[in-house]
């Protein structure tokens, strides 16, 4: 009888081995039930995988839940109200609770050795990554927003001149010079000559387009057909901005804007109206508004036979012993204002030529110049300058630049033209210009437009 029960138990024992299939592990079970019956000792079977509910992770989930609910205030703080509290709470709040979660974690992955259910680590995870990310997101989607605000309100360029003979402020919000500083203002009424050159941003402004920033795409908007500016120091010494109605003056366009659609390859991020510059010209009783090619630009490095439009650069000698103030040339409005002020009297040639700026139009025909000078009352002077032409031919496979021109203002309110261009040569940089022209009333302080090259920057080429 005993050899019988132990034979059934050990039937029972080869029943329950590995390999036997669903089928033979069932059968080895009943055996092994029966072997247990007969032998009345219990059998010992490997025991069941422990059920790791998620309730077992509860202190984990809670402490995950409480490091992102300071997260995300600590996100709401930085966006709303200040950055550095933002990080006080970070430093102060968010990191224990992070380290603390960061333990609990790697106890619960310990004290189950690695079989911790995936929910549990996304619930005490996931909620604080989740306001992590905000922050992130949040200024994405802020630099997108400034991107197209940018695009639709790109920054404009503006020079004033104050020819009111009174002291005169402009708004300066939300403007920047090249030095980096505000404007200075007022702008002396005894100083015509002294011009104020800055930058418009429409960052710091709420209403756009509107008085403060009269533009869209950099282009000046006639829907606003009064400009603030204020006259006279107000009694407090001190400008008031912005200005009531009565300190609002009416403008005018003066001159053609140039066709810079047509350069907006040149443009850059900001589109084709960052070529424009507006020239305010602040008198008594109105402002008039020229819009130029801004200077600074990369159209100065163009080969002239790329360019779409024709363009001139112009240079100016001063031979008057008045400053210049406004310029036109066929009509188009030219930049003055080099180092920021007029194109003053030329005593010697230290300081070289002035650079002017650029303006569209056709070298094919006598220039018609006119000019007003910092003497008031700012009349109009004009003239019409004979234009020499180029006789010599280019090298072979050289490639002209920009063309130029030198304005010599004589006496009498006469005006010479001499040309001028550069040329990339295989060796280097060269010249070709058409000298000095004849009928001055004397010597010019620099002798030529070549004077700026010397002989070692540029090569002259024959012109004659």
């Amino acid at each position: 009888m005993g050899g019988t029960l132990h034979a059934a138990a050990r039937r029972s024992e080869v029943a329950l081995r590995p390999g036997r299939g669903a089928q033979g592990a069932t059968i080895g079970r009943h055996a092994a039930d029966r072997g247990a019956i007969l032998t009345g000792v219990p059998l010992r079977r490997p025991p069941p995988p422990a059920a790791h509910g998620i309730r077992r992770y509860v202190f984990g989930i809670v402490v995950g839940s409480l490091c992102a609910g300071a997260t995300l205030v600590a996100t709401i703080v930085a966006l709303a109200v200040d950055a550095m509290i933002a990080i006080a709470i970070g430093i102060y709040i968010c990191l224990p609770l992070l380290l603390l979660l960061s333990i609990v974690w790697l106890v619960y992955a310990i004290r189950d050795r690695g079989r911790m259910p995936a929910r549990a680590h996304g619930w005490c995870w996931l909620p604080t990554l989740s306001a992590a990310l905000i922050l992130p997101a949040a200024a994405k989607v802020d630099a997108w927003r400034k991107a197209l605000r940018e695009r639709a309100f790109p920054p404009v360029s503006e020079l004033h001149v104050n020819l009111t003979g009174r002291d005169l402020w402009v708004p300066t919000r939300g403007t920047s010079t090249y030095s980096g500083t505000a404007p200075d203002m007022p702008m002396r009424g005894d100083r015509p000559a002294d011009f104020v050159e800055l930058t418009r941003w429409a960052g710091s402004v709420d209403a756009l387009p509107g008085p403060l920033f009269p533009y869209r795409k950099g282009l000046l908007l006639p829907e606003f057909d009064r400009l603030p500016r204020q006259l006279d120091a107000p009694p407090d010494g001190a400008a008031a901005w912005p200005p009531d109605a009565g300190a609002y003056a009416p403008w005018t366009l003066s001159n053609p804007v140039p066709a810079t659609d047509a350069l907006r390859s040149q443009a850059g991020f900001f589109g084709a109206g960052s070529l424009l510059q507006y020239v305010y010209y602040h008198y008594a009783d109105r402002i008039e508004v020229a819009p130029v090619l801004r200077d600074g630009t990369d159209l100065w490095d163009v080969p002239g036979d790329a360019l779409p439009v024709p363009l001139v650069a112009f240079h100016a000698m001063n031979m008057t012993s008045e400053d210049i103030v406004r310029l036109e040339v066929n009509g188009r409005a030219v930049r003055v204002g080099p180092w920021g002020r007029a194109v003053a009297p030329m005593r010697d040639c230290s300081r070289g030529p002035a650079g002017l700026g650029l303006a569209q139009i056709e070298l094919d025909a006598p220039l018609r110049v006119r000019w007003q000078t910092s003497r008031a009352p700012h009349a109009w002077r004009q003239a019409v300058a004979p234009l020499p032409e180029f006789e010599g031919a280019l090298p072979p496979g050289s490639r002209p630049l920009l063309q130029r021109a030198m304005l010599y203002f004589d006496q009498d309110d006469r005006v010479f033209v001499e040309r001028f261009q550069e040329v990339e040569l295989d060796g280097g940089l060269g010249v070709r210009l058409t000298g000095t022209p004849d009928g001055l009333s004397r010597p010019p302080p620099c002798r030529s437009a070549l004077d700026p090259y010397g002989p070692r920057r540029a090569r002259v080429l024959p012109a004659r």
